[in-house]
């Protein structure tokens, strides 16, 4: 009897004390790392400080000969002294490239009718020219060309500048120029140009 006793009350302890192992109590502490942001990078191109309204031109009675926007040509009789030219600013916060196109030419002739072909259009006859940031390029008008490419960091603002002539000698052929008009677009176009490296704050 007192065998059997024994044994029970080393079975009742056992109990008690896998009960007190499974309700022990640890020590825990617990921190948060709050607000934490993504944020995507800006690219803004700025025309003349605005988005839109950018300053158009324009030249009458030119004839050919005349050169438009020229440095260094005051002795020249044919030295037009107004320069198209932009101010162009990257205002975002990501590096971009500028290109600087021509595009939606429209020639009409004498009596403002289109001109669908290069025959009798007077941008077929203008060469121009594009420079800034320390490139320069240069081609027809009646190509759409020239297309002047720029590397713009944050910040970084530009003169982009407009030269022009119109033939370089008088001659016959351009008779059938007269009286003739062409309008065009210039585009400005920022492309971001390299995978942004993210601005990580502590």
């Amino acid at each position: 009897m007192k065998k059997k006793l024994v044994f029970s009350l080393l079975a009742l302890m056992l109990v008690v004390g896998l009960v007190g192992a499974g309700s022990f109590a640890v020590f825990s502490d617990t921190e948060k790392s709050e607000e934490n942001v993504f944020q995507a990078g800006t690219l803004e191109l700025d025309v003349e400080g605005a988005d839109e309204g950018v300053t158009t031109y324009s030249f009458e009675n030119i004839k050919p000969g005349d050169i438009g926007g020229w440095d260094g040509l005051h002795d020249n009789p044919q030295w037009i002294t107004e320069r198209p030219q932009w101010t162009v600013k990257n205002t975002g916060s990501l590096p971009g490239e500028l290109t600087v196109t021509i595009e939606n030419i429209r020639d009409y002739d004498e009596n403002d009718n289109q001109i669908d072909t290069a025959d009798g259009a007077l941008s077929w006859a203008i060469d121009i020219w594009f420079k800034g940031g320390g490139s320069n390029f240069w081609g027809h008008l009646g190509r759409g060309e020239p297309a002047l490419v720029i590397d713009l960091d944050p910040g970084d603002e530009i003169t982009v500048q407009c030269q022009w002539q119109l033939g370089s000698e008088p001659n016959d052929g351009w008779n059938v120029l007269q009286g003739h008009s062409t309008e065009f677009d210039v585009r400005f176009y920022l492309e971001q140009t390299e995978e942004p490296t993210a601005d990580v704050s502590p």
